[in-house]
C-alpha cells in the first residue's frame, strides 16, 4: 500500500499574527504551507526542495532586510524561475485581485481562480516591488570561468545586469554587506576597470563535492557605468540556442 503526500502549491510567509488574514486572501483550495517571519531558513529549504508555484509574502515583511534577501534568493535561483512571488497586504483591497507578483505577464493564472484582467494591475505593482530591491532588469547569463573581483578578492561572475549580479566567491559574503565589484572591460591592450558599488541582497554557503567551500551571493549594484556594464555582459554572455551554429 502506497501513501501519497500532496505538496501545497502555495507557500505563505509572514508574522504569526498576520497569517490568518493573509491566508484569507488566497483562493479557495488546498491549504498553503505556512512559515512565520522567523522561519526564513526553513522556508528557503522547503521552497528549494519542492519548488512551489507561488510564494505569498506579507507586505511588511517583504520590505524588511530578511524579506528582501528571501525574494532575492528566489529570483536569482534559475531552478525557481517558474515560482511567482505574491506580496499580500493585511487590509482587504477593493480590487478583485488582492495580490502582487514579480511579473505582470500571466498573473491572472498564477494562482487558481486568479481574476481576469489583473495583469495591468500587476505590472504597476511589479514596478513598486522593483523599488524595494528586487530584480529590475533581466540578467545576462555569463560564460563559465569569467573572473571579477569583489572587494579586491577574485570571484566568478554568474550573471550580470546594470542593477545586479550573481557571484561565487571563496571569501565570506553576508546579506547587507557593502561591496565593490570590479569588471575588466575591453581588449587586453586597452583594458580598463569598470567599478560598481553594491550590497549583498542574499548569500548562501556551498560545499560542492570535490571543490573548496564557497559563497554564492546576489548583489544589488549602484553607481554603475551602464554602457560599460552592458558591453561587458554582451561580450561574455552565454550564446543563445539560435546562435550555436
Amino acid at each position: 500500500m502506497y501513501t501519497f503526500v500532496v505538496v501545497p502549491a502555495i507557500v505563505l510567509i509572514g508574522p504569526a499574527d498576520a497569517l490568518p488574514v493573509l491566508r484569507g486572501q488566497l483562493p479557495a483550495g488546498g491549504p498553503p504551507q505556512t512559515f512565520t517571519d522567523h522561519q526564513v531558513r526553513e522556508a528557503v529549504e522547503y521552497i528549494a526542495r519542492y519548488k512551489p508555484a507561488v510564494v505569498a509574502i506579507d507586505e511588511q515583511f517583504a520590505v524588511s532586510p530578511r524579506g528582501e534577501a528571501l525574494m532575492g534568493r528566489i529570483m536569482d535561483d534559475p531552478a525557481l524561475s517558474q515560482c511567482e512571488i505574491r506580496i499580500l497586504g493585511r487590509a482587504p483591497r477593493p480590487e478583485p485581485d488582492q495580490s502582487r507578483t514579480k511579473s505582470g505577464a500571466g498573473v491572472a493564472a498564477a494562482l487558481p481562480g486568479g481574476a481576469p484582467g489583473a495583469a495591468s494591475e500587476a505590472v504597476a505593482v511589479s514596478a513598486e516591488l522593483d523599488r524595494r530591491g528586487t530584480r529590475r532588469s533581466e540578467r545576462t547569463r555569463i560564460l563559465e570561468g569569467v573572473s571579477v573581483t569583489v572587494d579586491g578578492n577574485p570571484a566568478e561572475l554568474i550573471d550580470l545586469s546594470p542593477v545586479g549580479a550573481q557571484v561565487v566567491s571563496k571569501m565570506i559574503l553576508r546579506p547587507n554587506q557593502r561591496v565593490r565589484l570590479q569588471l575588466l572591460e575591453g581588449e587586453p591592450e586597452a583594458r580598463r576597470a569598470v567599478r560598481c558599488s553594491g550590497s549583498v541582497v542574499w548569500a548562501s554557503f556551498e560545499m560542492p563535492a570535490g571543490k573548496p567551500p564557497r559563497y554564492r551571493a546576489g548583489l544589488k549594484l549602484s553607481g554603475t557605468e551602464l554602457d560599460a556594464v552592458r558591453s561587458f555582459a554582451d561580450r561574455y554572455r552565454v550564446p543563445r540556442s539560435d546562435e550555436s551554429n
